[in-house]
């Protein structure tokens, strides 16, 4: 198999699973700097034992970009443990290049693309997370939860925290918002064994609830984290250990990846701006290759954990987003 397998079939006939956290949406421009979400863990000295292992040490957490070719990492924001941002949840870029916003402890935050005017928003729910821009900037869908269970809604606000919005009853997670104006978003009103995380369905919406449409269905696993092409016409997603792409009409489904040696799950995908390429994290890695699978290249190989090594020191990259640049 060269870098595609090509799939064409109705997509809720399909059973497929993978992954690891949120979601944004590409917007039109040049190809700027992909931002990424890094945790730094230590392992616990001496090893404190708990039901699952031994607890590790959240030493800091950061935001960092990187060019696409790998060169030019940057940190543009660190924070200490205490206001560490989610490992699950990346930042996301403005459509014009200029912000990026992210989940820092339980509320919503934004930063200029070099690190400064941190701006936390009014917490709005228990837990704001996974935000998303609108495709004119001046709003931002969230998910947003309340004290139930799985009442988690999406939701939307201005850039300053205000002006909440609920944009639909159904309870949703990982939205990616395109420049259709259509959201996408994983619902799970329709699954009778949620409790179990079974049968997580791909839905794309207005951001009034019409036109509700399921493009993708059954169970995939945690970290789909959808991704709208810049021209709005296809969503990428990370499913059963590959990054994926289907059109927006739930037809012409495609697999990218390749099984990996050892089998290494890919996720989290990001669209570019000039829609040619997606980065991706597999096995802890930041990936880029182009948008039919072709050109496979890390751009970013983050320590793993290693409890036998003296540091027991390991870094953790979540949710990649690309940044647009005027043409």
């Amino acid at each position: 198999m060269s870098g595609r397998a090509r799939i064409v079939v109705a997509a809720a006939s399909l059973v497929l699973g993978t992954g690891v956290a949120p979601a944004r949406a590409a917007f039109p421009g040049t190809n700027g700097r992909i931002a990424i979400a890094v945790q730094e863990w230590r392992g616990a000295d001496p090893c404190q034992p708990v039901p699952h292992g031994c607890e590790p040490e959240l030493v800091s957490s950061r935001i960092e970009t990187i060019l696409p070719d790998g060169g030019g990492r940057r940190v543009l924001r660190a924070f200490e443990p205490s206001e560490s941002v989610s490992s699950d949840n990346g930042p996301a870029w403005s459509p014009n290049g200029r912000l990026l916003v992210f989940q820092q402890g339980a509320r919503l935050a934004t930063i200029r693309r070099d690190g400064t005017r941190l701006r936390q928003l009014p917490l709005l729910t228990i837990n704001d997370r996974e935000p998303t821009w609108s495709p004119d900037g001046r709003r931002i869908a969230f998910v947003g939860e309340r004290l139930c269970p799985y009442c988690t809604f999406l939701y939307s606000v201005r850039r300053d925290g205000s002006g909440l919005r609920r944009l639909m009853r159904h309870a949703a997670r990982w939205p990616a918002w395109s420049v259709t104006d259509t959201l996408v978003f994983v619902n799970y009103d329709d699954q009778p064994r949620m409790q179990i995380g079974l049968d997580d369905a791909l839905y794309t919406a207005r951001p009034g609830g019409s036109r509700l449409r399921r493009v993708f269905s059954r169970y995939w696993g945690p970290g789909v984290q959808p991704d709208w092409s810049p021209d709005g016409r296809r969503i990428a997603f990370g499913a059963r250990r590959h990054i994926f792409t289907i059109g927006a009409a739930g037809r012409g489904l495609e697999r990218l990846t390749e099984p990996s040696r050892p089998r290494l799950g890919s996720a989290d995908p990001a669209w570019s701006p000039d829609g040619k390429q997606i980065a991706f994290l597999r096995g802890g890695d930041l990936y880029v290759m182009r948008s039919d699978g072709g050109g496979l290249r890390r751009i970013l190989d983050a320590p793993g954990q290693d409890l036998d090594h003296p540091d027991r020191h390991w870094l953790e990259l979540s949710g990649p987003g690309w940044q647009a640049l005027p043409r």
